[in-house]
């Protein structure tokens, strides 16, 4: 239906419907005539219109950008505030201050108007003098002739329609018109490479393309729901939970405190539904544990690797633990020194036990054992290792009598192997 709905729009509009990262393009192809012709970018809020928008004026184009936020400039209660009449003279004297700062400064620059279809129409049948070619003036200030103007809007929907002005084949003839669009493909490498975003949210993402502009639960309720510029706002506050927690190794170091307010948190932002998918997400696939850090640090209590892997524990995460697993038992393979990690290994492995993860362990013993073409030095060198683990008061109990039950499987298998 949303779909049905937006296809009738552009189709009505007539106009070329773009990805976010060609509106630099567009917007400087429509600029370099003569006549500098103003743009209008019409999209969906939160998708990085205007954004993209700032972000290439500046950078790639390396001039000036004043963004100017048009729903400031709207009579009635629509952003919870009421603007009499007698405002309106303020609110022009305010938009001429704008114009002042653009005429004294020689530079060049762009001018984006964000958010003009929400203009109040007093205001704006004023603005429409800046987008005709011929007067490029508001009250008493011109525009110089080095700036550019860029104009943004949401679509008309239910919630508000746009001013009737934008109709009139007079204003019509004066825009370069695009519709904007997110695509899920452009956001990710937005998130990865600029946004530099978790890993593991872009992995959410990755797995889940539908929520990065979720136009389902935005047209089914009126509450938040997942945008590019919501999810921007995501990030920003699980690195922000990162920081007030210490930890410095991901999602995966945060307290259980911070974790278990993860979820209404984050559906403040993105809805329930996706919230509550995203916080079971990271919980099953936080990032991945060093196999070296544990075998060196696990033994500290209070090191970024410990809290991660008993987050895990705590949360049954048997997938990461088993890939951890089978990542030590790699890594004892390349011989690294027994009294460094023995200490680390032994608490690990006792923690496991504690937590109800036997099978884990007996899986884990498995991939150890020796085989058949394993030299004797690897043989040797477990066996160097199960007897500092014995002497270490942190291998007690659990994981102790198992390890003598794997230990008799062990010898069995030896005795059968010619």
């Amino acid at each position: 239906m949303a779909q049905d709905k937006k296809s009738k729009t552009v189709d009505r509009l007539q106009c070329p419907i773009i990805p976010v990262g060609q509106i630099g393009f567009h917007c400087e192809t429509s600029w370099s005539g003569p006549n500098k012709k103003v743009v209008l970018l019409i999209g969906d809020s939160g998708i990085g219109k205007t954004t993209e928008l700032d972000r290439y004026v500046r950078e790639d184009m390396k001039v000036k950008s004043l963004l100017l936020a048009m729903a400031n400039f709207t009579e009635g209660a629509e952003w919870g505030c009421m603007i009499p009449d007698q405002e309106l003279d303020r609110l022009h004297a305010v938009l001429a201050d704008f114009l002042q700062e653009i005429q004294d400064s020689p530079e060049p620059g762009v001018l984006i108007m964000d958010d003009i279809g929400r203009c109040d129409d007093r205001v704006l049948k004023h603005i429409f003098s800046l987008v005709d070619s011929r007067m490029r003036k508001f009250m008493q200030f011109h525009l110089p002739d080095n700036w550019c103007v860029a104009l943004t809007m949401n679509p008309a929907s239910g919630s508000y329609d746009t001013s009737t002005k934008f109709r009139d084949p007079a204003i019509r003839r004066r825009l370069r018109y695009f519709w904007v669009e997110a695509t899920g493909e452009e956001y990710l490498h937005y998130a990865t490479q600029r946004k530099k975003m978790l890993p593991v949210l872009v992995k959410y993402l990755r797995s889940n393309p539908g929520v990065i502009h979720d136009v389902k639960t935005r047209d089914n309720y009126d509450g938040p729901y997942g945008c590019p510029a919501a999810w921007d706002d995501v990030d920003d506050v699980l690195k922000g939970m990162i920081a007030v927690g210490g930890g410095r190794t991901g999602v995966g170091s945060l307290s259980k405190k911070h974790m278990a307010l993860l979820e209404p948190t984050l559906a403040s932002m993105v809805g329930l539904g996706t919230a509550r998918q995203v916080a079971e997400f990271l919980q099953k696939n936080v990032g991945a544990i060093d196999p070296e850090e544990l075998l060196r640090k696990y033994a500290n209590r209070r090191s970024n690797v410990h809290r991660q892997v008993v987050f895990h524990m705590g949360a049954g995460n048997n997938t990461v633990l088993s890939e951890l697993l089978h990542a030590v038992a790699l890594n004892l393979r390349t011989y690294p020194d027994a009294q460094e990690v023995v200490p680390s290994l032994a608490l690990f492995l006792e923690d496991l036990a504690n937590a109800g993860m036997k099978d884990l362990m007996q899986v884990f013993f498995r991939k150890l054992r020796p085989e058949a073409g394993d030299s004797d030095e690897y043989k040797s060198y477990l066996e160097g290792v199960g007897k500092m683990m014995f002497s270490d008061p942190s291998f007690k109990g659990a994981a102790r009598a198992l390890l003598s039950g794997l230990s008799r499987m062990r010898d069995d298998f030896n005795a059968q192997t010619p």
